[in-house]
This record gives structure tokens, sequence and C-alpha cells, in this order.
């Protein structure tokens, strides 16, 4: 099962509010190591051994540019990360 990077960001954003480590990008194996954006995750789980944790694992979306979506904002369609008519109205009143 895999998560909506929209999700995903909402989820690790409050992970790293209560302080959490967070990582994320391609699950990659070398040998017998498990690495993400080289972090070797046997290493991170070694310096926590012994401690309680929670360990949250899931695959995210790989959303494509061209996937039509309604903006939950204004109403309007479209394509991308962003919708391009909140985008504008962000950047007009942040100046």
């Amino acid at each position: 099962m895999t998560i909506s990077r929209n999700a995903a960001r909402k989820l690790s954003s409050e992970a790293n509010k209560a302080g959490a480590t967070i990582l994320g990008g391609q699950l990659i194996k070398e040998g017998d190591r498990y690495i993400i954006n080289k972090t070797d995750l046997i290493s991170l789980l070694n310096a926590l051994e012994g401690e309680n944790v929670l360990f949250l694992v899931g695959a995210v979306d790989q959303e494509p540019e061209t996937l039509q979506r309604t903006c939950l904002t204004c109403g309007e369609d479209y394509t991308g990360s962003e919708c391009p008519r909140c985008a504008r109205v962000r950047s007009r009143l942040r100046g």
C-alpha cells in the first residue's frame, strides 16, 4: 500500500514538530545494509537499541505531473504539485 505525497508531507511535518528523526527518499539495499539518503538504517537502529521507538514505514506515491486535481482551497482544476492560482495569491500576499 502507498501513501499520497500530501499525506506523507503532513505526517513527516507533525513528526518533525514532535522531535522525531525523519528519513525520506529511495530505499536502497547495498549488500547487507539498507540506506535512505546516505543514512544506514542498521546504524540508526543500533543507536536506538534499548529505547522505546515508534517505527512508521510506508511507500510514497510517485504522483505523475499529468494527474488532474482539484484545489481544496479555491476549487480550480490543475496539474502539477500545487494550484497555480493559490500559489500566485500566496506570492502576492507575501510580498
